[in-house]
């Protein structure tokens, strides 16, 4: 686990109910997330988005990478709390989660899904299973070019 500095976001302007209970994040989640960021750009750190030909200037917050893909970098939409995951070498950005605490519930079940050794037949159901549950507690994570249907995909495959 690994701290965050939850207090500082929310003097910046995080809507509190955006971050999750408590000050701890899981460093890592097997096949979809790392607090190891690599390159230029740091854990937490503000990076900006702009565009010369268009009206673009938006602040991300990193909060992980993709782990084995140092180039998507999962980032904080500030105003909001929302998570999107951005592609360094492409300049896209994917919906994830629609807020910070959603990303970390969604890790934690998902590393208990990875962690549970049940039978390799099973698994397709499982994942059914852990999907729906996911998409009840957020439906805009899996609309059709958002980052978790992915996921999802590579699990029922």
């Amino acid at each position: 686990m690994l701290h965050f500095p939850g207090g500082f976001w929310i003097e910046k302007g995080v809507p509190a109910d955006a971050l999750p209970e408590g000050d701890e994040i899981p460093s890592a989640v097997a096949a979809v997330y790392t607090t190891r960021v690599e390159g230029d750009v740091e854990l937490y750190e503000t990076i900006r988005l702009t565009a010369e030909d268009a009206e673009l200037d938006i602040s991300f917050v990193v909060v992980g990478a993709l782990q084995d893909e140092p180039n998507l970098l999962y980032v904080m939409e500030p105003n909001t709390g929302g998570i999107m995951q951005l592609d360094l070498e492409r300049h896209d950005v994917r919906g994830v989660n629609s807020t910070f605490r959603l990303f970390v519930e969604f890790l934690h079940r998902f590393a208990l899904f990875v962690d549970d050794a049940a039978d390799a037949a099973d698994r397709p159901r499982r994942a059914a299973e852990l999907r729906g549950t996911l998409e009840r507690l957020d439906p805009g994570a899996f609309q059709e070019d958002a980052w978790w249907p992915l996921v999802f995909e590579q699990l029922t495959a």
